[in-house]
């Protein structure tokens, strides 16, 4: 969702055409496959409970929505793992695949379970 504030400020009878044009700014730009639709909100109002904008409530719940889908359950021997791997990476930002076996084991990660435990990390960043 491409959220546009000052809602308030935009005629009811302009958004459209303003929609249309932030839309075709967006043509051609890295994100453009995840933009959905683009809403405006009256930010004046945030946080005014039943004098809010509408609109505000439901990018909560899409954003609130969003985040719960990236929750990850993460094994605790996962999470040592990435402990033991970072204070590593203090002294030493790289090392080799058989470092990472060893830690892996001293955290009771089977070998076999290694190259996700790699993957899942990277993918995280």
């Amino acid at each position: 969702t491409f959220v546009g504030s000052h809602a308030d400020k935009i005629q009811a009878d302009t958004r459209e055409s303003v929609r249309k044009e932030l839309h075709q700014k967006c043509i051609e730009k890295e994100f453009q496959d995840i933009l959905k639709r683009t809403q405006f909100v009256n930010n004046i109002t945030a946080g005014m409970g039943a004098g809010e904008d509408p609109a505000i409530q439901e990018i909560r719940s899409e954003c609130q929505e969003f985040v719960s889908k990236l929750e990850v359950n993460t094994p605790l021997a996962w999470i040592l793992f990435r402990k033991i791997l970072k204070h590593i990476a203090g002294k030493r930002p790289v090392i080799s695949y058989s470092e990472a076996a060893t830690v892996a084991v001293v955290c009771n990660i089977p070998l076999e379970a290694l190259p996700s435990v790699l993957n899942f990390y990277h993918e995280l960043g």
